[in-house]
Order: C-alpha cells, then structure tokens, then sequence
C-alpha cells in the first residue's frame, strides 16, 4: 500500500471518528449549516464529503504527522516483561521481578513465583491483577499494566 493510500485510510478514519462526535453532540445532516438548528453538510461517509472537506481532512492528517506518528505508537512488545495477555495466564505460570522495578526487595535475578490467580477485565479482555506466590511462601498482588513481573522458563 502507497503512502498517498495510507493517509487517505488515516483521513477516512478521521472523519468517521468526527461524524461520531458530532452526533454525540446531536448535530444532524442538513443540506446547508445551519448552527443554531445543529445540522452540518459534513456529516456524510467520507467519500461523499465536497473535494474541499476531503483535502481538509488529509491536510489535518499530514499535519498531525499522524503517518510518522501512529508507527511509533505501536509496541508489539514480544518480550519476557511485556504485559500478561489473558491467554497465556494459568495456574503456575513462573515469574520473577522485572528488572527495574522500584521494590527494594526485588532481585531480578533470584527471586522466583508461581501465579497463583488473575483477574480480567470482562469489557476488554485485559488481565487486571495477578496475584503471585513466592518460593518463600508469601502471597503478593500486582497490577498488570504495572510490568513488575517477568516471565521465566519452567
């Protein structure tokens, strides 16, 4: 996909993301703008919006930098301290800190868990707390999006 295509796609989105406000807000399609009575010409799919509104949502889009931006949003992260996904968590997962946590009884290197339970948000799937039991026997709770654990090989 050429990058002129991409940024049509970003500028399509945008304007969707737009039309989606403005009905929140209880503005309508109307022929002509009219501010008092909420209706906008705007309000339609993007490929029926005037040259001129097209071109203003791609300038917006260039503008933004959102071409350069959005990538670098983007993590991916497939490392051992990345966040748990819900379909990895299971009884006896082993853990350990991650390597710069702020605890001062972390030792990345010799202090190994097992999970012991979870909890995931039933709206989006994402794992919420893990709760850990140590080697030593003590129980800990940690908020996932925290990335205080590791995984480690059995």
């Amino acid at each position: 996909m050429e990058l002129n295509e991409i940024q049509a796609l970003i500028a399509r989105a945008a304007h969707e993301l737009w039309c989606l406000r403005m009905r929140e807000q209880e503005w309508r399609y109307g022929s002509v703008y009219d501010e008092a009575k909420r209706l906008h010409d705007a309000l339609v799919p993007f490929e029926n919006l005037g040259r001129d509104d097209r071109l203003e949502a791609l300038r917006a889009v260039d503008g933004l930098a959102l071409v350069e931006q959005l990538p670098r949003e983007l993590i991916y992260d497939r490392g051992p301290e990345r966040q748990f996904t819900a379909a990895e968590m299971r009884v006896g997962l082993r853990v350990s800190w991650a390597k710069d946590v702020a605890d001062p009884k972390a030792d990345p290197a010799g202090e190994f868990g097992s999970v012991e339970s979870w909890e995931i948000d039933p709206a989006t799937g994402e794992v919420l707390e893990v709760r850990v039991r140590w080697d030593d026997g003590e129980l800990s709770e940690h908020v996932a999006s925290a990335c205080e654990l590791r995984r480690v090989k059995p």
